[in-house]
C-alpha cells in the first residue's frame, strides 16, 4: 500500500468516528433522553467542516481524482460524481449547523430538524466514503503507477506544506483529541491519531 492509500483511509477512519459520534449524540437525546451536548456538536461541525473541505478533499480532488482520470477515462463519471458530492457536503453540513444552532436557541421544539438534518448528512457522508474505498481506492492501487505514486505521496505526506503542513495537521489532531475526550466512551472509537 502506497503512504498516500494508508493516509486516505486513515483519515477515512477518523471520519466514520466523528460521524458516529454526531449520529449518537443525536440519537441518543431522543432514544436515551440524553441532554444534548452543545460544545461536542459545534467541537463535531468544526472539526467535519475544517478537515473535509480545507485539508482532506482538496488533496483527492487535485492529485489522486487527477492522476486517476488520466489512466482509467471510464472512473471519469464516478470521480466527477464524487468531486459533486465534495461540493455538496458542505451544503448538507450547513443544513446541520442551522439546526444545531436553532436548537440551542429554541430548545425542543427544534430537536427533530437536529436530528434529521444530522441523519441525512451522516447518510450521505457514509455513502461517499464507501464509493471512495471501494470504487476509487482500488482502481487507483490497480492503474496508478509509481511515478503517479510518488507525487500523490508527496502531497499526503508534505510537513512543510503552508496549507497542509504539520501545523494544521496538529490542529486537527487536537479538534479530533478534544472530541474523542468529551464524548461518551459508547460515541465513538478512537483510532489511531
Amino acid at each position: 500500500m502506497t503512504k498516500a492509500a494508508g493516509i486516505i483511509q486513515a483519515e477515512h477512519g477518523r471520519h466514520a468516528a466523528v460521524l458516529q459520534c454526531l449520529d449518537n449524540l443525536a440519537r441518543d437525546i431522543d432514544v436515551k433522553g440524553r441532554a444534548p451536548d452543545f460544545v461536542l456538536a459545534h467541537l463535531i461541525v468544526t472539526y467535519i467542516r475544517e478537515f473535509l473541505d480545507c485539508f482532506h478533499h482538496p488533496k483527492e480532488d487535485a492529485y489522486l481524482f487527477k492522476a486517476l482520470c488520466k489512466r482509467c477515462p471510464e472512473i471519469i463519471p464516478t470521480l466527477d460524481a464524487l468531486a459533486v458530492e465534495h461540493e455538496t457536503g458542505p451544503l448538507l453540513l450547513d443544513a446541520v449547523e442551522r439546526a444545531l444552532e436553532d436548537y440551542e436557541m429554541k430548545g425542543s421544539i427544534a430537536y427533530l430538524p437536529f436530528r434529521d438534518a444530522v441523519r441525512s448528512y451522516v447518510a450521505f457522508e457514509r455513502a461517499h466514503v464507501m464509493r471512495e474505498e471501494t470504487e476509487v481506492l482500488p482502481r487507483a492501487r490497480e492503474l496508478l503507477t509509481k511515478g503517479d505514486w510518488d507525487v500523490i505521496d508527496a502531497v499526503f505526506t508534505a510537513n512543510e506544506d503552508p496549507i497542509f503542513g504539520a501545523v494544521v495537521q496538529e490542529r486537527f489532531r487536537r479538534l479530533f483529541t478534544a472530541i474523542v475526550e468529551l464524548a461518551p466512551t459508547t460515541y465513538v472509537q478512537s483510532p489511531a491519531v
